[in-house]
């Protein structure tokens, strides 16, 4: 049997339980509220419920962001070393690369977590993307 690696996933078992937590919280607790944010940005940009309704969600997802920002405190890492959360966390808080929220990166410079934020909020959203296209671009 071949031996799992523990990069991203601990081998005990509170370890790899609390990477898992951060996974579900990522997903759960501060996804939720980004799409809602970047759906309104840039699908209903103009409307007028969506004028109505960005400043409450703006609201809610700068208190999660104040959250996270006051639990990585001077870590480098959501819980001590790399793992599997901290990889959905950044992938999660690339959304918000459109927003002025992406400024988080600034209240947690220096930690590597705070690193992949802001080189992942650095990259440009890929271009179209045609159904049936080969990786040339061909169909």
């Amino acid at each position: 049997m071949r031996a799992r690696s523990e990069t991203l996933l601990p081998a005990t078992e509170a370890s790899r339980a609390r990477a898992i937590t951060w996974v579900l919280a990522a997903l759960n607790s501060i996804e939720i509220l980004i799409q809602q944010l970047a759906e309104i940005d840039l699908f209903h940009e103009g409307e007028a419920w969506a004028k109505l309704r960005r400043p409450g969600v703006e609201e809610a997802v700068k208190h999660r962001l104040a959250e996270l920002v006051a639990w990585l405190g001077n870590r480098e890492y959501l819980e001590g070393s790399f793992t599997a959360g901290d990889l959905m966390m950044t992938t999660v808080l690339r959304v918000l690369r459109h927003t002025e929220a992406a400024g988080l990166s600034h209240r947690v410079r220096g930690q590597r977590v705070a690193a992949s934020i802001t080189e992942w909020l650095t990259i440009p959203p890929p271009g179209p993307c045609r159904v049936g296209a080969g990786s040339d671009g061909n169909t």
